[in-house]
């Protein structure tokens, strides 16, 4: 899927944001920190990955709507269309 360089740029940024946690929960069972702190390492990992994952939908979701098979009122609510065509 093309991409233009600011969404390439967003999406790196957040993958290596992503990386940045991952890292830091390694470092914090490795060096033995208490449960709470790797519990909430992992949470924000976790939050990261969904952003990531949301956006990365989002824009799938909008390629897909911009290209020739655009979306007509009489098929029904929109997101169940572009849905049926995310899952095709």
């Amino acid at each position: 899927m093309a991409r233009s360089k600011a969404t390439r740029d967003r999406l790196q940024r957040q993958v290596l944001e992503l990386r940045d946690r991952i890292n830091l929960v390694d470092r914090a069972l490795m060096e033995d920190q208490e449960d709470g702190q790797v519990m909430r390492n992992l949470a924000h990992c976790r939050a990261s990955l969904n952003g990531l994952l949301t956006d990365i939908t989002q824009s799938s979701f909008r390629f897909r709507k911009s290209g020739s098979r655009r979306l007509k009122p009489t098929q029904g609510p929109r997101w169940k269309v572009a849905a049926a065509r995310f899952m095709e």
